[in-house]
C-alpha cells in the first residue's frame, strides 16, 4: 500500500473514532400524550443504552420538584435495566408529571451520565387544557341536588327471603318430625330389608327355581346345562373361596379335591363334562339324566355347605316394635339434618342482610 495512502487511512481512522465511541451511548426521551387536561398526569420515559458494566446515572427529582417552571414531577420512578445483547443494556426511568397552568410548555432534555460523561435527551413539549367554566352561573349545568336515597328495588331482597322461606320450612318440618318422634307415631310406610342369603340358602334357592321352571324336561340342553353349572360355581365360589367363575372343569375339580370336606366330586366331575359336551358338542342327554345331575347338584350343596355359627337366642321383638325402633332411628336423623340445614341458611342469611344495611 503506498504510504500516503496509509496515512489517509489513518486520519479517517482517528476522525470516525470519537463517533463510533459516542454511537455507543444512545439516549432516548419520549412523552407519553402531548395534550393534558389541568391536573392530568402525564409519563416522560427516559431510555439509555449503553455498553454492558457502564456506570449510568438517571437524573432523580424530588416530590412535587419543578422540571421545568410549572411541570411538577410527582414521581421519578425506579431504573429497569435488561440486557439488549452480549455487549449492550438498557435502562429505563418513568417520570410523571403534571402542570395547573393552562399553555404550552417547552420540557428541555434531560441530562444522563453515562460512564462520568453527560448524554442528553431530545426536546419535548405539553400542551395543557383548561375547561371554560361560567362561575357567574354554575347552577345553569350542575345546579345543586339534595341528598337522595337510593331507590328500594325487590331483587336486591328477594334472594334473602327466600332463603328465610326454606329456613322456616325446614325448621317446621324438624318440628313436625320432633313432635312425632316424641309422641312415638311413626310415619305409616312399613319398610322391609332383605336378609342375605348363604351361599347355600342362595344355591338352594337357584336349584329349586330351575326345578321348577321344569328346565332339566326342556328342550333347550344347553340353556338348562348352563343355567346349573353357573349355580354351582357361584356356589362353589361363595363357599371355597376360589375362582371357579374362570376356572375349567379340571381346573375346579382339582381344587375341590384339595378341600378336606369337599364330598361328591365324582358325581360334580360327571356332571361339569356332561353340561361341556351339551354346551360345546351339541350332546344330547336323557331326561333321567337330567333330573340325576339337578338332584346329584342339590346334594353336593347339601353336603358341602357350611355350619353356621349359632348364636345365643335373644328374644325376639314383633313386627310393630322393629319399625318403631327403626322409625325413630330416620326421625332423629332427619331431624339432625333439617336442623343443620335451617342453621345453615339462617346465619348465611342474617350475613348477607348485614352486608345489604
Amino acid at each position: 500500500m503506498p504510504e500516503a495512502l496509509k496515512k489517509e487511512f489513518v486520519i479517517l481512522l482517528l476522525c470516525l473514532f470519537p463517533l463510533l465511541s459516542f454511537a455507543q451511548v444512545m439516549v432516548k426521551q419520549e412523552i407519553d400524550s402531548v395534550e393534558i387536561f389541568i391536573g392530568e398526569q402525564a409519563h416522560i420515559k427516559l431510555s439509555v443504552r449503553a455498553k454492558k458494566g457502564q456506570d449510568v446515572v438517571m437524573p432523580v427529582f424530588k416530590q412535587s420538584e419543578y422540571l421545568t417552571p410549572g411541570i411538577e414531577v410527582l414521581d421519578s420512578g425506579r431504573d429497569e435495566t435488561t440486557d439488549i445483547d452480549d455487549n449492550t443494556t438498557e435502562t429505563v426511568r418513568e417520570y410523571t408529571i403534571t402542570a395547573f397552568e393552562d399553555t404550552l410548555y417547552y420540557i428541555p432534555p434531560m441530562t444522563v451520565k453515562v460512564g462520568g460523561k453527560d448524554y442528553k435527551g431530545r426536546n419535548l413539549a405539553l400542551k395543557v387544557l383548561t375547561c371554560e367554566v361560567d362561575t357567574l352561573h354554575p347552577e345553569r349545568f350542575f345546579p345543586p341536588q339534595d341528598v337522595q336515597d337510593p331507590p328500594f328495588e325487590w331483587r336486591e331482597w328477594w334472594d334473602l327471603i327466600l332463603m328465610m322461606f326454606v329456613a322456616l320450612l325446614l325448621s317446621g318440618l324438624a318440628y313436625f318430625f320432633y313432635r312425632r318422634l316424641k309422641a312415638n307415631k311413626p310415619i305409616n310406610i312399613k319398610l322391609n330389608f332383605r336378609k342375605k342369603l348363604s351361599p347355600y340358602e342362595q344355591a338352594v334357592r337357584d336349584i329349586n327355581h330351575l326345578k321348577d321352571k321344569g328346565m332339566s324336561h326342556s328342550e333347550d340342553q344347553k340353556d338348562y346345562y348352563s343355567s346349573l353349572t353357573d349355580v354351582l360355581r357361584n356356589y362353589i365360589e361363595s363357599r371355597f373361596g376360589f375362582n371357579a367363575k374362570e376356572m375349567i372343569t379340571s381346573e375346579i375339580i382339582a381344587a375341590l379335591q384339595k378341600e378336606d370336606k369337599a364330598t361328591m366330586v365324582g358325581e360334580l366331575k360327571q356332571l361339569f363334562e356332561t353340561a361341556d359336551l351339551v354346551k360345546f358338542a351339541k350332546f344330547q342327554v336323557s331326561l333321567n339324566e337330567n333330573d340325576t345331575n339337578l338332584t346329584n347338584a342339590l346334594q353336593f350343596v347339601t353336603t358341602t355347605k357350611q355350619e353356621e355359627k349359632k348364636e345365643e337366642e335373644k328374644p325376639k321383638k314383633s313386627e310393630a316394635e322393629r319399625q318403631i325402633i327403626l322409625w325413630r332411628r330416620i326421625y332423629k336423623v332427619v331431624i339432625s339434618i333439617l336442623c343443620i340445614a335451617a342453621t345453615a341458611l339462617t346465619v348465611y342469611a342474617a350475613w348477607q342482610l348485614i352486608m345489604i344495611i
